[in-house]
């Protein structure tokens, strides 16, 4: 499967970039770095976990095919993974159980793979149109949602932890076959690229199969 995913990028000329953990100097948001020393080099270094700074960095520096629209990304990735399965199992329908001790099903990997918008989701599982996102008594309103279709949600009852929790019941837990979910509000992902026409939204996206 590594060789598979290596040689789909290889094959889209994707270069390979080093990213190291390991600066002279403290980088990345706000954070308190760890501080090592570097017995070989004497050096006392920081330790960053933030690859795509490096990434950045050479988007800036004109190697710039490791950025794609987020459209690209899902296609890539929906066509990656779908012929992925088929040269391991030699096609693209799996028969596998959901959960443990579950009956099996056939899950469908032929791309392309289904895109779901969280928001447009939720509206069609709940048949009921969710509050707007900049609505000021969101939080009201999504927990009298909840509270109508009996679903609990553990404090505190922030708008995210409100939205997860309609997410993972009536979304996540019903996606058997791969599946984008896009569109995640702002609220949720904040540090995601802001949706470039739809309010409130992000250009985010998460791939789930058998409900994870």
């Amino acid at each position: 499967i590594i060789n598979g995913a290596r040689e789909y990028l290889d094959d889209k000329h994707f270069p390979v970039v080093e990213t190291p953990m390991m600066n002279m100097t403290s980088r990345g948001v706000v954070t308190r770095h760890f501080i090592i020393f570097y017995n070989s080099l004497k050096l006392d270094l920081f330790l960053c976990i933030a690859p795509e700074l490096y990434l950045k960095m050479f988007i800036i520096g004109g190697l710039d095919h490791s950025y794609a629209d987020y459209n690209d990304l899902m296609y890539m990735i929906g066509e990656m993974i779908s012929g992925l399965v088929k040269d391991v199992t030699g096609g693209y329908k799996v028969n596998n159980s959901p959960k443990q001790g579950t009956p099996k099903v056939k899950i469908e990997f032929t791309p392309p793979f289904k895109c779901r918008s969280m928001i447009e989701g939720l509206k069609e599982a709940t048949n009921t149109k969710p509050p707007e996102l900049d609505d000021p008594e969101i939080d009201s309103k999504l927990s009298a949602l909840l509270e109508e279709h009996g679903i609990e949600c553990s404090p505190p009852h922030t708008t995210a932890r409100l939205l997860v929790t309609l997410v993972g019941e009536y979304l996540e837990d019903n996606i058997i076959h791969p599946t984008f979910i896009t569109e995640w509000p702002e609220i949720m992902s904040p540090l995601d690229k802001y949706h470039r026409s739809k309010k409130c939204l992000t250009e985010c996206f998460e791939i789930l199969h058998q409900g994870e």
